[in-house]
């Protein structure tokens, strides 16, 4: 008897996969429930109509409360009503919400924000619209908060801060400490890490706010064991080195008519020492580096020159024993080319001066070849190179003249 064979269970998908397996259901049938039906008993006319309005009103306070949610997709309008709703302003401050929200949140964050980060925005605008709020805050440009605490300007990035928590879930608090509040304070400021974990963005920022607004001592306690205090520090000090440094610029541009620090100041005197130095000594108005620069090319080159001209002579000394003339490679090479030339001219010379004077006598004793005006403009046209010692040329044209010669000689035969 042929044994079945077991169909293999599906594997186990230990990472959780999204996809269901196509060996198994996608989801667990239950198991069948036995059911007895029983009538129900009737009831009177007046009770099923009183539970149908029960039901029903049931049913529309459930639709009110969907469309009072807080929408996925908030416009400024919905986002200010719940920020009115959480602080409870009166009829005096509640014209200023709108400007609040339109400057510390700028209309991309807004489209994304969610209930809980609207809920503590409504507590961060109602802490800075206190009296110490206006005092310690201000709203330099949209979407910062800015404040004066230890000498420096701490600035907190409230838009950025709300963007990533949202986005990215990043928890991190956009505080720069800056020497002070200037249009470019990008460039000046210093970074702090501070994480704010289970809680919303617009919440740290409002607890900042909230411990600023309370005085220095609980913002001490509250910045112990971060690097803010450091921080403060380090700006504050490279504050005070560049004032420092301005009025350095200050009086030295008042006695010497150049804005430079002390320091620069001193550089530039003595460089102008050295100058003035090197020009009596050389007559050349130069730095002690520039005249060291300056000695050692100018030994190099010495050197070089010295190496240059030994090997020449060694190439002299080369060529005497072979030729018998003292002269180095290239002058022995542009010699030895000028006399092949000159051979080859001399031989085109006496080519020429035999093959014309032959030519010349053909023609004389020929009347068919004193005829011919084409044989005639060649004997001239090797005349004319001739005179002008244009060798090659003559060579060529009563080569010429001598096939055209013997053509005509042949023609007439």
């Amino acid at each position: 008897m042929q044994r079945r064979r077991r169909r293999k269970a599906a594997p186990k998908n230990v990472f959780g996969s999204l996809r269901n397996s196509s060996r198994t259901p996608s989801k667990p049938t239950p198991p069948p429930v036995l059911r007895t039906r029983v009538r129900a008993p009737e009831r009177p006319a007046e009770e099923s109509f009183e539970a149908t309005e029960v039901v029903a009103a049931e049913e529309e306070i459930d639709e009110t409360e969907e469309e009072l949610g807080f929408p996925s997709r908030p416009r400024l309008e919905d986002v200010v009503s719940l920020v009115k709703e959480v602080i409870g302003e009166t009829d005096e401050v509640v014209s200023n919400v709108t400007d609040a929200v339109s400057s510390l949140i700028k209309p991309q964050v807004i489209s994304i924000m969610t209930e809980p980060e609207t809920k503590g925005l409504g507590l961060l605008v109602g802490e800075i619209s206190k009296e110490a709020g206006r005092k310690h805050w201000t709203v330099p440009e949209r979407g910062l908060l800015c404040t004066e605490f230890g000498g420096v300007s701490l600035i907190i990035d409230v838009n950025k801060t709300v963007s990533q928590k949202i986005r990215s879930n990043n928890d991190h608090l956009e505080l720069y400490v800056s020497p002070q509040w200037h249009a470019n304070w990008y460039e000046d400021a210093r970074r702090v890490c501070l994480v704010g974990r289970r809680a919303t963005a617009t919440d740290f920022v409002y607890a900042m706010v909230m411990i600023r607004n309370s005085g220095p001592g609980p913002m001490s306690h509250f910045f112990a064991g971060t690097d803010v205090r450091d921080t403060i520090t380090k700006v504050r000090e490279e504050r005070e080195r560049k004032a420092a440094l301005d009025r350095q610029r200050d009086a030295n541009e008042r006695e010497t008519g150049i804005r430079e620090t002390d320091e620069e100041r001193e550089d530039r005197e003595e460089i102008e020492a050295q100058m003035d130095a090197n020009e009596r000594e050389t007559g050349i108005r130069e730095t002690d580096d520039q005249r060291e620069h300056r000695e050692r090319e100018e030994m190099r080159a010495r050197e070089l020159r010295r190496e240059r001209e030994r090997a020449l002579d060694i190439e002299r000394d080369s060529n005497e024993k072979e030729t018998g003339i003292r002269e180095t490679h290239w002058e022995r090479n542009d010699r030895e080319t000028r006399e092949r030339w000159d051979r080859k001219v001399s031989g085109w010379h006496e080519t020429v001066c035999s093959e014309l004077e032959s030519l010349e006598a053909r023609i004389a004793g020929s009347e068919c070849l004193s005829s011919d005006s084409e044989l005639q403009r060649r004997v001239s046209e090797t005349r004319r190179c001739m005179s002008e010692e244009m060798w090659w040329a003559a060579y060529s044209s009563v080569g010429l003249a001598s096939k055209r010669a013997s053509h005509i000689e042949e023609q007439t035969a």
